[in-house]
């Protein structure tokens, strides 16, 4: 079976005739020369990241299995009688990207710090440089215990940043980014870490594949494939091109034997660049959220041939909104279950995951324009809506806000008790404010309705509960008087709760 591994690197070089390709993201040509010169400018700033948790078993997975393995045999079932580069719980890589002050900041992946909250965790960081006019890399600084900690980590990019104070005597230079979306298939690059205990390792290869999705931890990045060789131990270390600049991060291998079997992978530098400038800048990283779980058209045109037909779409592009959080700025927007997204601030949506990461990278408050197409009386309608974005909740707290809503179905709102506002008469109803505190769900309660109106003609009736008024949520009477002044292509468009059901109407503007 499969199974994706940290990662990690060693030192392979090669001699070539100078060459360049004029779209890579490096200006460098390569030639006998390259690989050292990038080797010495980099590798001062790679740092080894050590946990060690106090003899026990570590929360890694290559370890606890090698523990099992002695424990089963009747060995010693402890981090000494493992072979070196695994007695540290976690021996990973980390590059310095950023210094301030007196403060230097390394980047790494997400999992290999992720259990340092725990109690007896010893976080160091060892850089190796060399003296003037040495080849070997034997000058060694350890940093650790109060002079080190994590500065905020990302789940869902698999990313994390440590600080450091940088010693009296140490010179660190941060490495640059190169912009990764300028990288080639086929470009030239360089894995650097710490590759099965073994420091300063360096290893080169090309550029394998782009927009790579795994499947597993990172859910809006699609990773580089990579030919370079890494192991276990090189996770979080840089993967550079042939100037030195970061083109991405280094996460996980394809291999069934949890070592490398010649295809690895990395998180594009771009986005990870991103998420570590905002955890230095503001101790975490944001990321956009609408509110909504979500299927690909054209994959829905696969897989259920029957209900794409009766969607009656003109082509298999867009995606169909499967489910809407409550109160969530895809519900206040007026988005529905069933409508298909077009299109957001004119840029064409072809599947869920283009989608995801749209909305993901944009910045919390920002506003996105959403086209999308509704079926209202069998006829497909096309039609604009403006959503604010929120900030998206913890990865966690995100999947159980959606296993919720698709086990319980929990989308209607149970209908408020009355918050004693004063009713106003508009379209013919007498509407109240009122509000649910248990749920946070509110709307306009239809105390009573002209029976020749046009809300009634279309089966609102008293007792019902309006929820969107013109794709705009209504808890309010100045909220409704909003909506009213925004009829979309001459009409108006309720969204109301009849007896526990939503459903939806239009009619003529006046």
């Amino acid at each position: 079976m499969r199974k994706f591994r940290c990662s990690a690197f060693a030192i392979l070089a090669t001699i070539a005739i100078p060459f360049a390709v004029p779209g890579q993201s490096a200006k460098r040509a390569l030639d006998a020369n390259t690989y050292i010169e990038v080797s010495h400018e980099v590798l001062p700033s790679v740092v080894n990241i050590s946990i060690d948790p106090a003899k026990n078993k570590s929360g890694n997975d290559d370890v606890d299995a090698m523990l099992d393995y002695l424990q089963q045999r009747g060995m010693d079932p402890s981090l000494d009688s493992l072979p070196p580069y695994m007695q540290s719980a976690v021996s990973a890589s980390g590059v310095v990207f950023r210094v301030k002050d007196h403060f230097g900041y390394v980047i790494t992946n997400n999992h290999v710090v992720e259990n340092t909250g725990q109690e007896n965790v010893d976080l160091k960081l060892t850089f190796h440089q060399r003296a003037e006019g040495s080849t070997d890399y034997n000058m060694t600084t350890v940093i650790g215990g109060d002079d080190v900690r994590v500065a905020g980590t990302d789940a869902l990019l698999d990313l994390a940043v440590i600080e450091f104070k940088i010693p009296d005597g140490l010179t660190i230079k941060p490495i640059e980014f190169a912009d990764s979306d300028k990288v080639e298939i086929g470009e030239n690059v360089i894995a650097m870490g710490n590759p099965l205990g073994f420091n300063h390792s360096i290893t080169q290869g090309i550029i394998s594949g782009k927009a790579r999705d795994l499947g597993t931890r990172i859910s809006i990045s699609k990773l580089f494939q990579t030919s370079v060789v890494i192991q276990p131990g090189n996770s979080g270390g840089p993967l550079v091109n042939l100037d030195g600049k970061i083109v991405g991060i280094n996460n996980a291998i394809l291999s069934g034997s949890g070592f490398w079997q010649g295809t690895s992978f990395a998180i594009p530098g771009n986005d990870a660049k991103a998420v570590a400038d905002q955890i230095v800048d503001s101790g975490r990283a944001a990321y956009g959220y609408l509110g909504v779980t979500m299927d690909t058209v054209a994959k829905l045109r696969r897989d259920d041939p029957e209900k794409y037909k009766q969607l009656q779409l003109d082509s298999p592009k867009g995606v169909l909104i499967s489910t809407v959080v409550r109160n969530s700025p895809a519900d206040i927007a007026g988005i529905h279950r069933m409508d298909i997204v077009t299109e957001i601030d004119g840029n064409a949506i072809e599947n869920g995951e283009q989608m995801l990461r749209y909305i993901a990278v944009r910045p919390v408050d920002s506003e996105i324009k959403i086209s999308l197409i509704r079926f209202m009386d069998g006829k497909p309608e096309r039609l604009i809506v403006n959503a604010k974005l929120t900030e998206r909740p913890a990865q966690d707290v995100v999947k159980k806000i959606h296993d919720r809503i698709e086990n319980n179905n929990d989308l209607i709102p149970r209908v408020p008790e009355s918050s004693g506002s004063k009713e106003e008469t508009y379209l013919g109803m007498d509407i109240e404010p009122i509000y649910d505190k248990e749920t946070k769900t509110g709307g306009l309660l239809v105390k009573e309705i002209d029976p020749n109106s046009k809300p009634a003609q279309g089966g609102i009736q008293s007792g019902d509960v309006v929820l969107l008024l013109n794709g705009r949520a209504v808890r309010s009477i100045p909220d409704f008087l909003d909506g009213m002044s925004s009829p979309v292509n001459g009409k108006h468009t309720l969204r109301f709760v009849h007896e526990g059901e939503e459903k939806t109407i239009e009619f003529a503007a006046e």
